[in-house]
């Protein structure tokens, strides 16, 4: 089992899988050169601002893979000591950049697809160390392996970055991504980091930052609301070592055995260099170790008993000598000086006993190099020269500690070989004589059967005979017990024994059984049914007896004697006919009245009745217990099924015409039925539910006729409730009218929803489908009349509109009745917001019985059993050859994310909500549509300079706003509380967007009120100097008015107020500067120009 299948040249997202063992994926380590220095230090070495100084390293072309049993895990005490070991396991990984932890599965026992608690404890933990810290939330699940992983020391690897520190390469999670938007990703940063590339949602991804930040704007789409994120690139999680050398952490592998440690590696040509390390392996210098060239070399640990114990834990051995899996075996502390020396401490020991090593023996090996880093290892104090002459001599040594090994290994090699020929030249001897033993053993083999052959045949002829010979005698001595029970059964049938008549008539069977076909006996068998026909004869009236007097051992003995006899159907008619009448008796106590109400008592008695036949049957017939019972009580329930048919169907009648009382007491039936099944089940809870389910079906089954007719029920039931509502068919009184609508969409929704729980009580849910049309065409219904109310109430409240009257009293008085209409009418966004609301949680209360329904579908269709399959709708879907389940199958599905569950009820709410949005806002439109009509046609606009008597023109002064833009700005700073009711009264109600309605339909008026205005304003002839002064004083009040109301102001509205008030003399540079400013809009503007008989630039 793979925790994670990470490999150099693959990328993070297909390599860090969530959901193994460990539940994270694992991930890449480095140590940095300057982690000596003290991390204040390090700290201010990057910055977002500006890129980490770093030197220049070049790529490492090699890997290291490092292979730890899992059996160091169960060598600990404590979970602590467990803990602790990992910790260090992964410290040591880390510190020596170790590329790939291999954690061996090396528990004995251990089946293909499973893991040891102790491998999965050490590679979670193993794991979890690996992880970013601001990515271990979000990657890592909580795991109980993982309660004390908190307390180790931190790795603290480069891409285990802080908050305040810049990389080229830093490890992310992908949270959200939309193909052409690319992805978001958590950084750990103040900022996301945003991709082109749409990657997996919740997948780990090594990314390219860049040496310095590179922020990028987001825009609002499928990754959400814009933001600003770090420009970066995912790459693949072996980059940042290879291209820059960076130490980028270690993958986690869980092997089974130690033959999958070494075959199972992620790389294609596999482990090219394997180190075995062991106590009892060669001992060398490390100087002289002389590795060859390799691209991935493997290094393997020993557990508490070493590698040798993991080679015969393996299930499936790669070889019999562990030391031939090994390029190297190598006792990497020679000199030790405790007798063991523990897992996690060799791995530290082997890691820096081979990596001098393995950096000289790792492909691509630079001399030059080599020498370079040495060099700068040398003291400040020590001459070059003489350091390097040490260096040569030391390099000259090692070469000659290598030619010496090689010298001594090629000699013990060459002295083996005469004494190896020897061996091999005696093997071959022996070979060469096995063969002929062999040969002379076939021969002998062969020649055996030839002589032996006849002796076998002639004792396999004797052997049939003597079978032939004993069956023969043995049917002659049945036959003649047979003639002697034929002899004397009329004798035994004369003594009236009933035991001695079963026993001669059960050896009779028997000997029929054997020497039936003898022409002695040919009408034996004919004898012996007339014989079993008297003895049951004589058998009836003594058990019928026993069974009414309740002689439990009596009947007991009577029908092991019946059963003998081959007649033990009787035993089973007798008892039912003995029983049934007293529980039948139960039945016909019924008197009229609600056969409902009456049903629990019956059910109720005859489970009385039943439990304590079951007592007595457990005793007396423990053979046929509780079989016995379930045929008895379904021989009731088959015989009163008709007559409970017609009970119910005349109680149903009686219900009422309208149907819900009816599918009420229907409903009252079925939960009856189910609770004395459930008790029935309960009381014989060893029983078998096949034999449960007849009894079961039989309760059920006088209601499940009425049960198909649920939903013309249903239909009639909610059309007279809804059907009942008193809608006004002529609005006068408006108000009255309002408060109509509200109570019917309230009363509507109630009733819909009692109609999905009677569906759920009368059927369980297997008539949704009939529930649903009927609920969406009833609502529908229902909002189609109160939206033709709606029409009515549009003809009464909203006059045609008139110019406001130049009288005061009649202008107040049309004022009034505006403001009555929009107050009376204004309850109406409430009510349209109600039933829109109920009409959407009934649809979510249909959709959630659909998916019940489903759920219910998917277990019928595994096979319900226990309890379930006495569900009545479990029995529903067994009946009719399944064609109920196929229908209900095809109605789920339909079910999806964007299936309307009530579309047609829908569909009118949302018409009803849109008519009562449309007569509302008429309604307030009344007021201003009056006090602006006409408003083009005042002889105010047109009206000539006053001039002096001396000819000149007379001073101007302010102009004050008519009284009809006035009116105007009076109901709109007066509209605020009249919304402000409106939207107490939704809160009170429970409408959820009420908190917007205030805001919303303030704008909405408003801003038809500057539409009216603007249109007056189209309709302008001409305008005078006194008439622009007017217009300008109207404007200046009406903008005024909507900017105190917080209503932004139209372009066309705007220029009208700019332009209306400039002089004349002034309007051409002005207009050309406005327009270059963009503060007028050119069309309007021209039209205010040749109002005032003025001309603009071209």
């Amino acid at each position: 089992m793979k925790l994670k299948e990470a490999a150099q040249g693959e990328p993070r997202d297909a390599a860090h899988t969530v959901g193994s063992p460990a539940a994270v994926g694992a991930q890449h380590l480095e140590v940095r050169a300057n982690d000596s220095a003290p991390a204040s230090k390090r700290r201010r070495k990057a910055t977002h601002d500006q890129p980490a100084q770093e030197p220049v390293v070049q790529g490492v072309p090699y890997t290291v893979s490092l292979a730890v049993p899992g059996s160091v895990i169960e060598n600990t005490q404590t979970v602590e000591l467990a803990t602790a070991v990992a910790g260090l396991l992964a410290r040591t990984a880390a510190i020596f950049c170790v590329d790939e932890v291999v954690v061996i599965d090396d528990a004995p026992g251990i089946r293909e697809g499973e893991v040891s608690s102790a491998a999965a404890f050490l590679a979670r933990v193993l794991q979890f160390m690996e992880t970013p810290q601001y990515l271990r939330k979000a990657l890592v699940p909580m795991h109980r392996d993982l309660r004390l992983a908190g307390q180790l020391p931190p790795l603290d690897a480069p891409h285990h970055m802080r908050a305040d520190e810049w990389r080229p390469f830093r490890e992310g999670r992908v949270t959200a991504a939309a193909p052409g938007a690319g992805s978001l990703l958590n950084v750990g940063l103040d900022l996301s980091a945003h991709t082109a590339e749409a990657l997996r949602v919740g997948a780990r991804v090594t990314l390219r930052m860049g040496e310095a930040p590179s922020r990028a704007r987001v825009d609002a789409g499928p990754l959400g609301a814009a933001c600003e994120a770090y420009a970066a690139a995912p790459v693949q999680p072996s980059e940042p070592r290879r291209s820059a050398g960076a130490y980028w952490g270690y993958a986690v592998r869980l092997a089974r055995g130690l033959s999958g440690a070494l075959a199972g590696g992620p790389y294609a040509g596999g482990y090219d260099l394997r180190l075995g390390t062991s106590e009892r392996g060669s001992v060398q210098a490390a100087e002289a170790l002389g590795l060859p060239p390799f691209h991935h070399a493997l290094v393997a640990l020993g557990g508490p008993l070493g590698l040798e114990a993991c080679l015969a834990a393996d299930p499936d051995p790669p070889a019999e000598d562990v030391t031939a899996l090994f390029s190297r075996w190598l006792n990497v502390c020679p000199s030790q000086g405790s007798r063991t020396i523990r897992t996690e401490e060799a791995a530290l020991i082997a890691l820096a006993y081979l990596r001098p090593a393995l950096e000289a023996a790792g492909d691509g090996f630079s001399a030059k190099a080599w020498i370079n880093s040495l060099c700068a290892q040398k003291p400040s104090e020590e001459a070059t020269d003489r350091y390097l002459a040490d260096l040569e001599l030391r390099v000259h040594l090692a070469a000659e500690d290598v030619d010496a090994a090689l010298e001594a290994d090629s000699g013990r090699a060459l002295h083996r070989i005469p004494a190896a020929v020897q061996e091999v030249s005696l093997l071959h001897g022996d070979v060469a004589g096995l063969k002929g033993y062999v040969a002379r053993a076939l021969r002998a083999l062969g020649e055996a059967p030839a002589g032996e052959g006849s002796a076998v045949a002639a004792l396999a002829e004797l052997e049939r005979v003597k079978a032939r010979m004993e069956a023969a005698c043995s049917m002659l001595k049945e036959a003649t017990e047979l003639s002697a029970l034929f002899a004397r059964v009329e004798v035994v049938f004369a003594g009236g024994d009933l035991q001695r008549m079963a026993a001669t008539l059960a050896s009779i069977r028997h000997g029929l059984a054997l020497v039936g076909a003898v022409p002695e006996f040919k009408g034996g068998r004919a004898r012996l049914a007339l014989l079993e026909e008297r003895f049951e004869a004589l058998m009836e009236p003594a058990l019928a007896g026993a069974l009414a007097r309740r002689d439990g051992g009596h009947v007991g003995q009577l029908a092991s004697l019946l059963a003998d006899a081959g007649r033990s159907a009787n035993v089973e008619r007798l008892y039912i006919a003995a029983r049934l009448p007293a529980l039948q008796a139960l039945w016909d106590e019924y008197e009229g009245g609600s056969l409902a109400a009456w049903l629990p008592g019956f059910y109720g008695a005859v489970a009385s009745a039943a439990a304590a036949e079951a007592r007595w049957a457990a005793g007396a017939l423990p053979d046929d217990h509780p079989a016995l019972l379930l045929r008895l009580l379904a021989a009731l329930f088959g015989r009163l099924d008709k007559p409970c048919r017609a009970r119910l169907a005349s109680a149903l009648s009686q219900g009422g015409a309208s149907g819900g009382a009816a599918l009420a007491e229907l409903g009252q039936m079925q939960a009856a039925a189910a609770a004395f099944v459930g008790s029935l089940a309960g009381e014989l809870a060893g029983a078998d539910p096949v034999l449960l389910a007849p009894v079961a079906a039989a309760v059920h089954a006088p209601c499940e006729a009425q049960v198909a007719r649920y939903g013309e029920l249903e239909s009639a039931a909610l059309g007279a409730e809804l059907g009942a509502l008193r809608l006004p068919a002529a609005a006068e009184d408006a108000e009255a009218a309002v408060l109509a609508l509200a109570g019917a969409a309230a009363a509507g929704g109630a009733a819909a929803g009692r109609a999905l729980e009677r569906c759920r009580a009368v059927s369980g849910g297997s008539t949704l489908p009939d529930a649903r049309a009927v609920v969406d065409r009833e609502l529908a219904q229902l909002a189609q009349r109160m939206q033709a109310v709606l029409a009515s109430l549009r003809q009464r409240a909203l006059p045609a509109p008139a110019p406001l009257p130049s009288n005061a009293a009649a202008a107040a008085a049309n004022a009034r009745s505006a403001d009555e209409a929009g107050a009376a009418l204004l309850p109406l966004l409430n009510v349209a917001a109600s039933l829109v609301r109920r009409v959407a949680t009934l649809s979510a209360a249909v959709a959630k019985a659909a998916e019940e329904l489903r759920e219910r579908l998917d277990a019928a269709a595994g096979g319900a059993g226990g309890a379930a399959a006495l569900d009545p709708i479990a029995l529903r879907f067994a009946a009719d050859e399944g064609r109920l389940l196929r229908q209900l199958r095809e109605f789920a599905a339909e079910v999806g994310p964007k299936w309307a569950a009530l579309p047609s009820a829908s569909a009118r709410a949302a018409a009803f909500q849109t008519a009562a949005e449309a007569l509302v806002y008429d309604a307030l439109m009344l007021r201003p549509r009056a006090a602006l009509a006409g408003l083009a046609q005042l002889p105010c606009w047109t009206a000539p300079e006053t001039t002096a008597a001396t000819g000149g023109a007379l001073p101007a002064f302010s102009a004050y706003p008519q009284a009809r833009v006035t009116a105007v700005g009076e109901y709109l700073m007066t509209l605020p509380q009249t919304l402000e009711a409106l939207l107490t009264a939704g809160e009170a109600a429970g409408v959820d967007a009420a908190g917007g309605v205030d805001a919303e339909w303030l704008d909405r008026v408003a801003g038809g009120a500057a539409e009216a205005l603007l249109k007056q304003l189209g309709a302008l002839g001409r305008l005078s100097g006194p008439g622009a002064v007017q217009l300008a004083a109207d404007l200046d009040y009406f903008c005024n008015v909507l900017a105190a109301l917080g209503v932004a102001l139209s372009p066309p509205l705007l220029t009208w107020q700019v332009a209306a008030g400039w002089p004349a003399e002034e309007f051409m540079a002005v207009a050309t500067g406005a327009l270059e400013d963009g503060v007028a809009e050119p069309d309007t503007l021209q039209r205010v120009a040749a109002a005032r008989g003025l001309s603009l630039p071209a």
